[in-house]
């Protein structure tokens, strides 16, 4: 995982690639600031409007909730814009590096999107019910934010772009067999999400590296 993350952050400076990358950030930022603003807006509207006492604090507590729920939240929405920007970002590190790559199956980008929403309306959900654990029991937090990640954000760039190249049968049966060397490549993505500023990138690094251990996997297949 490491050697196929090192290969992605030298393609940063591929203009194709690092283009896509800040579309993405731009979609991830966007969908961050309208999740916060929904959570601040939703706390305000419970508080009866004769309790003028409680403006000013509800108003700083919603935004402060919001900045929390939207850094909790990130991995998942990050996920999801790099999901939607799967099938680009693959081609681009195939032409760079796997030239000789076949063409991806015809339902392969379908599988891939399915993917992608499916695993990511599971990392809202799944954050969702975890956050009275974040927020509330510390150390326990910061595990469970790790495992829980590790393994949504590692299946879903894993299999978002392996569905380019094979059956969905034939997914499951690979990931099933680096289930264990997957999360963790998942909980090392999922650690460097929390760091601000380079959690930017991640998302899409770490599809970009689930790319080339799919083309390692594949060139295996055809040399066995």
């Amino acid at each position: 995982m490491l050697g196929a993350l090192a290969l992605a952050a030298a393609q940063l400076g591929d203009p194709p690639f690092r283009r896509l990358i800040l579309i993405g950030i731009v979609a991830s930022l966007l969908l961050l600031i309208g999740l916060a603003g929904a959570a601040s807006f939703l706390l305000a509207y419970v508080v009866p409007a004769s309790w003028e006492w409680a403006t000013l604090p509800v108003a700083l507590f919603g935004g402060l909730a919001g900045l929390i729920l939207a850094w909790l939240m990130f991995p998942a929405v990050s996920a999801l814009a790099a999901g939607i920007l799967a099938e680009r970002l693959a081609r681009t590190v195939e032409r760079r590096h796997y030239p000789a790559a076949p063409e991806a199956r015809a339902s392969g980008a379908v599988e891939a999107a399915a993917t992608t929403l499916r695993l990511a309306l599971a990392g809202l959900l799944l954050n969702a019910l975890a956050l009275p654990v974040y927020l509330l029991v510390p150390g326990v937090n910061l595990v469970l934010f790790l495992a829980l990640n590790g393994y949504l954000v590692s299946r879903e760039y894993f299999e978002s772009a392996a569905a380019r190249h094979f059956a969905p049968e034939v997914v499951g049966a690979l990931r099933r067999q680096r289930r264990f060397a997957l999360w963790l490549g998942g909980v090392l993505l999922a650690a460097l999400l929390v760091l601000p500023g380079l959690n930017l990138f991640v998302p899409y690094l770490g599809l970009a590296a689930m790319v080339h251990l799919v083309e390692q996997e594949r060139n295996r297949q055809a040399g066995g």
